[in-house]
């Protein structure tokens, strides 16, 4: 059975800890879950504000945005939610063509993901 639940704040604490400079200004940063954190929220959030600003961009893949009733509303989806640069639904090989598309319509001013796939 599945356990359900991820300490993605404590993965990147890790990341920023033992090898900060795995992530450049450069890199878009992909962040797989479903934002059910198991961990210490807190830590989540310092982790996500640290990722936003070392990468040019962070983007959040999540399966459970599949579902047109989902809302991001989770502990560790809303405390990551106002860092990321994106919100994608994550389940096979259609999510990441939208992905693909909407990355490559992106502008400054419009948002990125779930919310905002419109073809």
């Amino acid at each position: 059975t599945w356990g359900g639940g991820t300490r993605i704040g404590h993965a990147l604490t890790t990341v920023r800890d033992t090898d900060p400079d795995a992530v450049g200004r450069r890199a878009v940063a992909l962040v797989i879950s479903d934002g059910l954190e198991m961990g210490d929220v807190d830590e989540l959030e310092s982790g996500v504000a640290w990722l936003t600003r070392r990468a040019s961009r962070v983007l959040w893949l999540n399966p459970l945005a599949k579902s047109t009733e989902y809302e991001p509303t989770a502990a560790g989806m809303a405390t990551a939610l106002p860092y990321v640069d994106g919100l994608f639904a994550f389940t096979g090989p259609d999510d990441i063509s939208e992905l693909a598309r909407q990355l490559t319509q992106y502008d400054t001013v419009r948002s990125l993901g779930y919310q905002t796939a419109n073809p």
